[in-house]
């Protein structure tokens, strides 16, 4: 009788503590701390980018990203997440929008942040944000920073047009951006200068996937089973 309650007393000491530590978000890509001094300047059209998450948590919680409006603009946008799914690893399933109703933006440097999702994604998404209503002379775009704290931002090779899976030396860095005839790759050194890495401020958290509550679960269960028996 001992070595049984024991063993269900352990096993529901580490299911406490487990998931007690899984109530709490990961953040699995970090790219908010070193603002580079540049906007996206592709105005009305879908501007994103290509990320690869840490960890192992995949159902995300929380998204946010910054960007600038010019104070007085009558500025709206859409916000969608793609699979890396593409041909050549190009933005492919959507799996996240916003909505079909473009949302109003708060105008000057600002931030949104998309909270209460619970969606499964893979291990490298692109995010995109579609501006609306900026006219001549009016800037809607989001902020270069880098590096990222957590998570990675992959290159491509110029030569074969191919993406990288991280980071290569000598591989340019880059943006995604749909004109309306399907995702492009593209690299701002041309315009904006050769200090701009094309990476796009922007937070993703996410929690770990029921899948793998129910095998801790199990484990558990496992523990006390082999507990009572003995």
């Amino acid at each position: 009788m001992q070595n049984m309650n024991t063993g269900v007393k352990t096993a529901c000491l580490l299911a406490s503590v487990f998931l007690g530590a899984s109530t709490y978000a990961d953040i699995i890509y970090d790219n908010s701390q070193n603002y580079l001094g540049f906007v996206t300047k592709e105005q009305n059209t879908e501007i994103g980018d290509y990320v690869n998450f840490a960890g192992t948590a995949r159902t995300l919680t929380d998204w946010q990203f910054e960007y600038f409006v010019t104070p007085g603009a009558n500025v709206s946008f859409q916000a969608s997440i793609y699979a890396n799914d593409g041909a050549k690893g190009m933005p492919g399933t959507l799996l996240y929008t916003s909505g079909g109703t473009a949302i109003p933006l708060s105008t000057g440097f600002n931030h949104v942040d998309i909270s209460g999702l619970s969606l499964t994604v893979p291990d490298s998404v692109s995010w995109t944000v579609k501006f609306s209503g900026a006219t001549a002379g009016q800037e809607a775009g989001l902020l270069f920073y880098n590096p990222p704290s957590t998570g990675t931002s992959p290159t491509f090779n110029p030569t074969t047009q191919t993406i990288d899976s991280g980071a290569v030396a000598g591989h340019q860095d880059f943006t995604v951006y749909n004109p309306g005839t399907g995702f492009e790759l593209v690299n701002h050194n041309s315009t904006l200068g050769n200090n701009v890495s094309d990476n796009l401020a922007v937070r993703f958290t996410a929690v770990p996937e029921p899948s793998t509550w129910a095998l801790f679960a199990s484990g558990l269960a496992l523990i006390a089973f082999r507990r009572r028996k003995q």
